[in-house]
């Protein structure tokens, strides 16, 4: 049923230059997250697209506005367009459509090369 799985593609290296964050971000093992994801996604057949994740959270995911006053703390945006929601969902929408997600269904044979940068918008 999932044919497709999408993630940001983090740079965790760059990400742990954050004093306050670095322990946090390095003991959640996002990099083994990544390799193991994308193993077992070869194994089923599936496909693994790598999203550019600069502004996932700040864009609008159905207007496209840009929430220029959004930090961390911020867990709800609402835009001018009438959306209103989680931060999380709102990114989790805007990597979708990164990834090229219209209606997701096709099956890929197994073994087919599966961690794919996601089509340039």
């Amino acid at each position: 049923m999932y044919d497709k799985i999408a993630l940001e593609d983090l740079l965790i290296v760059n990400m742990a230059h954050n004093r306050h964050l670095s322990k946090s971000i390095l003991d959640a093992g996002w990099g083994y997250l990544k390799l193991h994801l994308a193993h077992k996604a070869a194994e089923a057949g599936r496909v693994v697209y790598r999203v550019n994740p600069a502004h996932t959270s700040k864009t609008c995911s159905q207007c496209g506005g840009v929430f220029e006053t959004l930090t961390l703390s911020d867990r709800w945006v609402s835009c001018s367009c009438g959306l209103s929601l989680d931060r999380d969902v709102n990114a989790a929408r805007n990597i979708l459509k990164r990834a090229g997600h219209a209606r997701w269904g096709l099956t890929y044979p197994a073994g087919e090369s599966v961690l794919q940068e996601a089509p340039a918008l």
